[in-house]
């Protein structure tokens, strides 16, 4: 999750590449690219870009809600990664929105 200071996903993925081992790493920056204070993301690698992409998915929105239309506007926050001829969200790099919602 986003929510501590270890979020320098270019680190973290050096690391366990350094392993020879196989991990799953989820990118959980709420959809937030750049560097950015608030969230404790120094290197500001939270975002794919066409020749980097750490992570094997990567979360687009922030927290849903138990708004009506909460989901709606968190899965309008995948479409900057679908570019038709060069999406980043892609196999292996998978962009998707926070979509569940249990209880008030």
């Amino acid at each position: 999750d986003g929510c501590g200071a270890a979020t320098n996903m270019t680190f973290y993925a050096q690391l366990m590449a350094a392993t020879n081992k196989t991990y799953e790493i989820e990118n959980c920056h709420w959809g937030v690219c750049g560097a950015d204070r608030k969230f404790h993301n120094p290197d500001g690698a939270s975002c794919p870009t066409e020749g980097w992409c750490p992570f094997n998915h990567f979360r687009t929105s922030g927290d849903i809600n138990a708004g009506p239309m909460s989901w709606f506007a968190n899965l309008q926050t995948t479409v900057r990664f679908l570019d038709a001829s060069a999406p980043l969200s892609r196999p292996s790099c998978w962009a998707y929105p926070d979509m569940l919602e249990v209880r008030r």
